[in-house]
């Protein structure tokens, strides 16, 4: 379980990096205008669909085990 958790926590922290040079990308006008938007807009879909299901898969996975130790709901 936690080994899944930490490989999605990898996956959102290189998406958020893509759209760090996106960004950078953008506003340099490095790739131009268009195409830097839509790189950008292309990560940004990307991360919702990675982010999304993040914290119900993690409350889904964690929530019982913490419980069992008084810390969870």
């Amino acid at each position: 379980m936690f080994d899944r958790l930490e490989k999605e926590r990898h996956a959102i922290a290189g998406v958020i990096e893509r759209i760090d040079q996106a960004l950078g990308a953008r506003v340099i006008g490095e790739d131009g205008a268009g195409a830097a938007t839509m790189t950008l807009r292309s990560a940004i879909e990307l991360l919702t669909d990675v982010l999304v299901p993040h914290p119900a898969d993690e409350e889904r996975e964690l929530i019982e085990p913490m419980a069992r130790f008084g810390t969870g709901r």
